[in-house]
């Protein structure tokens, strides 16, 4: 009964998995009719972006999900995630658990997701959802040799399961940067999953340079970073010979127990081996013994 009972247990679960997140078989699809951004590269080099996608869910979908690309050295602050209805009210979702509606959470350190359908609601049948994205970057641009600064972004999101049937980007920038390149407005069509929209750009800051070192600010709901200082040198080298030690310490007493136990001991000579050898050696021991041995 009890192996019976463990399938039993395996398939309920497995049924309650499926019923949250869709069979294997289901026809579930997703696509984006619009995403616009709107983004502003400010005096010090940050960017503020404003996302606005109109997603169309179609089946079991629980909710939406934006999956950010920030690359080592820079910084990331989220502002505000809304919903727009169909009157065109914009409601201001809330961090907290995804079992309920208009909640959003972070799953690891750069997916955002968030809740636009219960369990125990009805599948999505074309439904065309907005929500508004409001976030920063900061540290994304590369200073040049010649004292400009060169900016290469991605403006959409490559990592998606649906493909974008309308892009468009409008990017400006303040007053301190050299306006021949701005605005830079973008629009596409049909960009397929694994795609994204990247601008790069050739910079040039009228003051000289942006304050680029500002205070890194740390990801919503993410881990605790901790920068611990570096340890002086004479306390790292004696830490490694402690360690050392220790190791030589416990090798030593291992090979001792080892050789009391003969486990050293010169193999012995096939001829010796006989039907009492076996007797005294091999046929008192366990079968699982031997067979581990």
């Amino acid at each position: 009964m009890r192996p019976r009972l463990i399938a039993m247990l395996l398939v309920l679960s497995s049924f309650n998995f499926l019923a949250e997140k869709g069979a294997p078989g289901e026809n579930r699809t997703l696509y984006w009719q619009d995403f616009s951004v709107i983004a502003r590269l400010d005096n010090d080099g940050r960017l503020h972006i404003r996302e606005q996608q109109t997603i169309v869910f179609d089946g079991a979908w629980n909710g939406g999900e934006r999956i950010f690309t920030v690359h080592p050295g820079q910084s990331f602050a989220l502002g505000a995630l809304y919903r727009t209805t169909a009157a065109g009210q914009q409601i201001k979702l809330q961090q907290g658990s995804l079992a309920e509606i208009d909640h959003w959470n972070w799953y690891g350190e750069r997916t955002l997701r968030w809740r636009s359908r219960l369990a125990s609601d009805p599948p999505f049948r074309n439904q065309p959802i907005t929500y508004t994205i409001e976030y920063s970057l900061g540290k994304i641009l590369s200073p040049t040799p010649d004292g400009r600064f060169s900016l290469s972004h991605d403006f959409s999101f490559s990592d998606r399961t649906g493909s974008i049937h309308r892009f468009s980007l409008e990017l400006t920038a303040d007053d301190a940067w050299e306006q021949d390149t701005f605005p830079v407005t973008i629009q596409r069509n049909d960009i397929a999953p694994g795609q994204g929209v990247v601008v790069t750009k050739t910079l040039v800051h009228r003051r000289g340079g942006p304050r680029l070192v500002y205070q890194k600010q740390p990801w919503p709901a993410g881990p605790v970073r901790i920068t611990i200082p570096a340890a002086p040198a004479w306390l790292v080298i004696l830490t490694g010979l402690s360690l050392l030690l220790i190791l030589l310490s416990c090798s030593v007493s291992f090979f001792r127990h080892e050789r009391k136990q003969g486990r050293f001991a010169a193999a012995a000579d096939p001829a010796e081996i006989n039907e009492h050898w076996l007797e005294n050696h091999v046929f008192r021991l366990l079968p699982e013994t031997v067979g581990a041995t």
